[in-house]
């Protein structure tokens, strides 16, 4: 279902559906916030639209679990989302309430309210989050920050992280920690996080920043994670860089990532990436003699093609874009 001709801009949507495609919406409020919220899903896939202007603190995608209360889907298991060549982007003018900056862009719940309370889930998982630009926009007053993750699993099996581009530039320079995946329950009696796969995405950030950085932190919770082959390009920063935090991971190799501005600007092909608010997922394409495109040593699951789907070379080079 492609989005309306006659009014093209939707201000925030509640979803549910089975064996559906969704694409081209522009989800667009201009000072209104926008989000979309999967309620149920079954073999969906969400794809090649916009939603911007999302209110800090309130996560600009939910897909959520099913749960025996009463909605439609009840019952059925919550499984198979593909969401990809999407563009999400947070506003930095805070919310309702002020500024309000610590909050997931993309966000998995195990049931339909993203509570601490309801049972009764049923979920097989199966989310492919793919070549997608997340970005901040700019003109506002406040500066967000991800310590709960860019992306969150709360609570779903086998989700797979893949070939986007996150750039962060606008973000918070106090101190803390972000993540690029955070894995983490809010309900308790939900179902195991469990086979979160993190590959091949670049994260970009310009911004003079004490603050550091993990690319996958499991909270202790599940086995089987990889975090693989990702670019985490944070010129300027001075906090520390780590590709894992806690158990679970069967692995982690071929992470890039550099605080250096010059070498920084050398990693893409157009030089250094654009100011906040006007980057494009291509401003991320590798040069041909950037490190980074040499650091791997062999092609991994889902980096076959990069965030644009040109094919990779013989090896899968770290980040989202490998140019030619």
């Amino acid at each position: 279902m492609a989005s309306p001709t006659t009014s093209p801009e939707v201000t925030a949507a509640f979803l549910r559906g089975r064996r559906s495609v969704l694409m081209g919406w522009d989800f667009d409020s201009g000072n209104v916030y926008s989000f979309v919220r999967w309620v149920f899903f079954d073999r969906v896939v969400f794809s090649d639209s916009l939603v911007a202007d999302s209110e800090q603190g309130r996560n600009v995608i939910q897909l959520r679990g099913p749960t025996v209360s009463g909605w439609p889907g009840s019952g059925a298991p919550g499984r198979m989302m593909v969401f990809g060549r999407n563009i999400l982007r947070q506003s930095d003018n805070g919310n309702l309430s002020g500024c309000s900056g610590n909050g997931a862009l993309v966000r998995t719940c195990a049931e339909s309210l993203c509570t601490t309370t309801m049972t009764g889930t049923s979920i097989e998982g199966d989310i492919l989050l793919s070549n997608n630009l997340l970005t901040i926009e700019a003109g506002g007053v406040c500066a967000p920050n991800f310590g709960s993750g860019v992306f969150w699993v709360d609570g779903w099996p086998d989700v797979t992280i893949r070939n986007n581009v996150v750039d962060l530039q606008g973000m918070a320079s106090t101190a803390g920690t972000d993540r690029l995946t955070l894995m983490a329950m809010t309900n308790p009696s939900g179902p195991t996080v469990e086979r979160v796969h993190t590959y091949g995405n670049t994260v970009y950030r310009d911004d003079v920043s004490p603050r550091n950085f993990q690319v996958c932190y499991s909270s202790n919770l599940g086995s089987g994670h990889r975090c693989d082959y990702n670019l985490i390009d944070l010129p300027n920063a001075s906090g520390s860089i780590t590709a894992t935090n806690g158990t679970g991971f069967t692995s982690a190799t071929g992470n890039v990532t550099n605080t250096n501005a010059a070498a920084s600007a050398a990693f893409y092909a157009g030089g250094a990436p654009p100011a906040q608010g006007l980057t494009t997922v291509l401003d991320f394409d590798l040069a041909a003699g950037a490190s980074p495109r040499n650091e791997s040593a062999a092609i991994v699951d889902g980096l076959l093609r990069d965030a644009i789907g040109r094919s990779r070379g013989e090896s899968a080079a770290a980040g989202a874009m490998e140019g030619w």
